[in-house]
């Protein structure tokens, strides 16, 4: 069993808009919002390719660990919108489910901003 990402590595907060729609102008909307608190940013300058095909060129990474960030059984999904605190805005393009013997250990979110 791989042990939790210590709390001394979590130390970013961010707000988290899940359930993107849009409205009738093309303004995207969020059915929900919440805040993360004991994450971490990483910058990134890797370019990937999306499940649509596009090309994307990621600003960050973020971690979520299941056992010590906050809250806990938080899911995300590929048009998140993540707002780290500070006011840097991303959106999710990939989502990384890494796991370990037992099952779930953290996420890693690609971001573009």
């Amino acid at each position: 069993m791989a042990q939790a990402i210590p709390y001394q590595l979590l130390i970013h907060s961010a707000t988290h808009n899940y359930t993107p729609s849009h409205g009738n102008w093309g303004a995207e909307t969020f059915a929900g919002t919440r805040a993360l608190t004991y994450v971490r940013f990483e910058p990134s300058s890797k370019l990937i390719t999306t499940k649509d095909n596009r090309q994307v060129q990621l600003a960050a990474t973020m971690f979520y660990d299941c056992k010590n960030s906050a809250p806990s059984g938080v899911t995300f999904t590929e048009g998140d919108q993540i707002i780290q605190t500070g006011g840097r805005v991303y959106k999710v393009e990939t989502v990384d489910n890494c796991n370990d013997e037992i099952g779930l250990h953290h996420y890693e979110l690609g971001l573009s901003g």
